[in-house]
């Protein structure tokens, strides 16, 4: 197996005088970075920007790739790859690093030199899996126009040699908090890569915690800024006032507890005062461990809207039966408890509802994220959980008691998941549906639209298929297959099931499939080797081995599979393109889905500065939905 190697050059951007003090080349516009070149010394071969299929690195864009397939070819090659320039400061350490992956060297070499010429590492193990830092020096004065060479060597034919480079960076240390990196009220984030030194922070103010990178601000006015952390690697950021040698904490954030795209904090500063930001890696949690970001502070008019029901003590009543209450979740802190079913829910609002009957209350959260719904007992301070539906966005409650006061959270289901949402309680009346048993099934023509109903007051069926565990609520249906003797057969239900299709009679039952649930995104079930002209029983099991069982609708639809068109799954992607090397527009591409698609993402005119987070999602006609998210680091030219 080919293994992949890293080397990482470590860089900070300090903005002293408006010089450029520090490089971050990632590529990822798939061309040349401005003031970047390639120089051919011996040979034909040399390096490419190029899409990076091996997805080796923090981004799986373009890379500075060079692959040797001629196995024909003894000529010597030597190539080299010069970066854009910039300073280095007097006193400060600096680190190189980049992404390498180096594999099946035959007679090659890799160097770094700087200005081209002094050496600052070299390469030429066969293969080589890891990460590399340098440490480089501290110049004793200021030094302009400094400029790193990679460059590659091979005395002869190098047939199976690939290179993939990424991420080349280069800047001074900031890993301590007296050589932290000003940053300037409302500019350009400043670029940084979190490397692993396996370094625990005791004073931490979560835990698993290691390294430490710093920043500082200098406030020139009083007033509200926010800390703004993209990263693309698992980020925490605090901020501290007061000295390096007498840190005071201001605020910790780990809002986005998974990594996806970093911290957000607001702090109000006193002109004056310098405030330090230290970044850590997360360890031992979901998200990597190692990658770049950029920090920037920016004023700010007013402070985010945090939702009026945030807290349990300021839950918002809901009349039972009457219209839906408009609500968000966006900003909401995290009170908990954690409902059972999900611990990791985060920003949680509160409802609360007296029932005034004892029939099954539906509760409907109409949001647009993926939400958590946690019904309690009790008061705020000693909350007694008593139902969770954490799989769709409604909830049934079958026993009510009548006067008693019911306490509902809403939270996101993980850690950034907030939208808005409308929130309703009405009754519901446990009807037995009419094709609850075999001998009334509902029938179904083929190429019909699908035939809507609630299973919601079945019974437990005395029928249980060959790959059903446990008797179950369950629905039937039937069908002739008419000429056709392969079906698609479509099931869209809220709830998880499983399904069997018997001929025969009811009292004479001859089981042909038995399956279990499949997301209708994922498109129908393809059922072959029926027989033509045949009438089919078709059940739909609810899963008792689950505790949320007969709460949804279900719509089901059987089609002759011969005019069924072919299925493609709804996907999205985003694509850049750089603009003057400092803006960033995006353009998107769909496949797949069912009719009209809704786009609601960036338009063909909007531009995005450094550090940008691009997301997007589609939805078609049947209501599936995906998004894409695209972190987007542009660098200044």
């Amino acid at each position: 197996m080919k293994k992949i190697l890293y080397i990482f050059i470590f860089s900070l951007s300090t903005n002293l005088f408006s010089q450029k003090l520090s490089l971050l080349e990632k590529f990822n516009d798939c061309i040349l970075p401005i003031g970047a070149s390639l120089q051919l010394t011996s040979g034909t071969e040399q390096f490419s920007i190029a899409p990076n299929t091996d997805d080796v690195t923090t981004n799986s864009n373009c890379a500075l790739i060079y692959n040797s397939t001629d196995r024909k070819n003894p000529v010597k090659r030597k190539f080299s790859y010069k970066s854009n320039s910039f300073e280095l400061i007097a006193g400060q350490t600096y680190y190189t690093s980049f992404y390498l992956k180096f594999t099946n060297p035959r007679n090659g070499v890799i160097r770094v030199l700087e200005k081209g010429t002094s050496l600052v590492m070299s390469l030429n193990a066969s293969s080589f899996n890891g990460l590399v830092t340098s440490n480089l020096f501290s110049p004793s004065i200021g030094d302009k126009g400094v400029y790193y060479v990679v460059e590659y060597e091979s005395v002869g034919n190098d047939a199976g040699t690939q290179i993939i480079i990424d991420d080349f960076f280069v800047g001074h240390a900031n890993d301590v908090c007296a050589k932290s990196i000003d940053l300037v009220l409302d500019q350009d984030c400043k670029s940084g890569v979190g490397i692993p030194t396996f370094v625990p922070i005791n004073n931490a103010c979560i835990s698993n915690l290691q390294n430490t990178y710093w920043y500082h601000y200098t406030a020139t006015e009083s007033g509200l800024v926010e800390v703004k952390v993209n990263a693309d690697y698992n980020v925490v950021a605090t901020v501290f006032e007061g000295t390096c040698s007498a840190l005071i904490q201001l605020a910790c954030d780990d809002d986005d507890e998974f990594g996806f795209t970093g911290e957000q904090m607001e702090i109000n500063v006193q002109s004056g005062k310098t405030y330090y930001v230290r970044l850590s890696q997360k360890t031992n949690s979901y998200g990597k461990p190692i990658g770049t970001h950029c920090v920037s502070v920016h004023k700010k008019s007013n402070p985010k809207i945090i939702p009026v029901h945030d807290l349990c003590s300021s839950k918002q009543n809901i009349n039972i039966n009457g219209s839906c209450i408009n609500g968000t979740n966006l900003n909401a802190r995290t009170e908990g408890p954690a409902p059972s079913y999900n611990t990791r829910s985060k920003s949680d609002i509160w409802y609360s509802f007296r029932p005034t009957s004892t029939k099954p209350l539906e509760i409907i959260s109409h949001s647009n994220f993926a939400e958590v719904m946690t019904l309690y007992t009790g008061t705020c301070a000693a909350l007694q959980e008593v139902k969770v539906e954490d799989l769709g966005n409604h909830l049934i409650f079958e026993n009510p008691k009548i006067g008693t006061e019911y306490i509902l959270q809403v939270s996101g289901y993980f850690a950034t998941l907030e939208g808005n949402l409308c929130v309703e309680v009405i009754e519901k009346s446990a009807t037995i549906p009419a094709n609850d048993n075999c001998a009334t099934p509902q029938k179904i023509s083929l190429n019909q639209s699908c035939q809507k109903t609630q299973i919601f007051g079945g019974t437990k069926s005395s029928i249980k298929p060959s790959c059903v565990v446990y008797n179950a609520a369950d629905l039937w249906y039937s069908f002739n297959t008419g000429a056709e003797n392969n079906i698609a057969l479509l099931i869209d239900a809220g709830f998880s099931y499983s399904w069997a299709l018997y001929t025969g009679t009811c009292a004479n039952l001859n089981e042909v499939y038995c399956g279990d649930s499949q997301d209708p995104c994922d498109g129908p079930i393809k059922v072959n080797g029926l027989i033509p002209n045949t009438t089919y029983l078709l059940q739909i099991v609810a899963n008792s081995n689950l505790i949320k069982v007969n709460e949804g609708e279900i719509c089901v639809r059987v089609d002759e599979l011969s005019k069924t068109s072919n299925f493609t799954p709804l996907n999205l992607s985003l694509s850049t393109e750089c603009l003057h090397g400092v803006l960033t527009r995006v353009s998107y591409n769909t496949a797949g889905g069912k009719g009209k698609i809704n786009y609601y993402g960036p338009s063909a005119t909007d531009v995005f500065f450094n550090g940008s987070v691009i997301e997007a999602f589609i939805e078609d006609e049947v209501n599936v939905e995906t998004s894409s998210l695209l972190s987007q680091i542009v660098l200044s030219s």
